[in-house]
């Protein structure tokens, strides 16, 4: 996936990768050859350089492998892996199904979107992934608490312009239990009480809206509709993930900032360029786009992330034994034919170990 046409590596650094074509200016005479005299030029080739990837090779077996065992449990139209290493942004595996042989490029057909890096390039409704940011900014405002309580209206919320669901008729619950739970209403009234003007700069704060800056051609940047276009019913939406379309590497990078700290890296995807003979020519540095929350709001939406991958979590079958896992679970509905439906849905899980 990383040499695909437009989408790939190969196609961001051609002009370091393809070197230079040796020439010469000389002239030959018959059933001699060439006369060295009178050689004018005489460039020789340059190799290209190499391109080394922030890639782990083992790594990116093991999601491959994964991928592709999850693509036969599941059955679904398309899948996207991405690991990365919080603390610097490095790239350490990608992968999207369906792929395709890059020695047959011809198979890449735009039918079944096997010649697109999904991890930039698809945009989506999140769903409930899109709560680590709710909660979050919630969290690091200080207008909610772990520990506080909110009632979720035993599953059926309305201010009588519209309305808000959860498929269980939850009645009090604390923040952490919202969370851990994706009561939708239980978000909305924590976010509520931020403000959509905040909520809004939180959401532009992690990077959405925005290309990530990776340096892969082809990224898509998402979708947010600015603050001042929101109607009374938009805040209740975005912040259960909908009315808003991100990337997976967006989603990916946003969780990362939660796992470092609440420092928001730009992701890498190259590590170096080197000559020939193995002498750096230049070395990308982690670079951190922002501080995006305070260290003292990531632990505590850590402590209920870990709760999410608990016994009574929406994600405990990504418990692990010998790591402690911290992540959400989205399951976003489907538009078809302009509603949404009941019956298709895009499944996502972000996290971090």
């Amino acid at each position: 996936f990383l040499t695909r046409g437009i989408e790939g590596i190969e196609k961001t650094c051609d002009d370091v990768l393809s070197g230079v074509t040796g020439w010469r200016q000389t002239e030959l005479a018959p059933k001699i050859g060439e006369l060295r005299e009178y050689r004018n030029m005489d460039i020789a080739p340059r190799s290209g350089l190499n391109v080394i990837l922030t890639l782990d090779s083992g790594l990116q077996s093991i999601v491959e492998e994964e991928l592709l065992a999850g693509v036969e449990t599941s059955k679904p139209k398309s899948a996207t892996v991405i690991l990365v290493r919080p603390q610097t942004g490095e790239i350490l595996a990608m992968a999207s199904y369906p792929n395709y042989d890059p020695n047959q490029p011809v198979s890449a057909t735009l039918d079944n979107g096997a010649g697109k890096n999904r991890a930039i390039m698809d945009q989506f409704e999140p769903g409930s992934t899109f709560k680590i940011v709710s909660i979050s900014s919630a969290l690091s405002e200080g207008t909610s608490r772990l520990t506080d309580v909110v009632h979720c209206n035993h599953g059926q919320y309305t201010n009588g312009k519209w309305r808000l669901s959860d498929d269980h008729g939850y009645g009090d619950l604390s923040v952490l239990e919202v969370f851990a739970k994706s009561s939708n209403i239980g978000t909305y009234k924590i976010i509520k009480k931020v403000g959509q003007e905040r909520f809004f700069q939180y959401i532009m704060g992690f990077g959405f809206g925005q290309k990530t800056g990776v340096q892969l051609p082809g990224e898509l940047a998402g979708k947010v509709h600015h603050v001042d276009d929101w109607r009374d019913v938009t805040m209740s939406r975005v912040a259960i993930g909908y009315t808003i379309s991100v990337t997976p590497l967006q989603i990916t990078m946003a969780m990362a900032a939660i796992a470092n700290g609440g420092r928001l890296m730009q992701p890498m995807i190259i590590d170096r360029i080197e000559y020939p003979d193995g002498k750096v020519m230049s070395h990308y540095d982690p670079h951190m786009v922002r501080q995006v929350m305070t260290p003292e709001s990531t632990k505590a939406i850590t402590k209920a992330m870990t709760q999410v991958v608990g016994n009574k979590g929406t994600a405990r079958r990504a418990k692990l034994d010998d790591y402690t896992v911290a992540g959400k679970t989205g399951t976003a509905r489907k538009i078809v034919n302009g509603r949404y439906t009941h019956t298709k849905h895009l499944a996502s899980f972000v996290g971090f170990l």
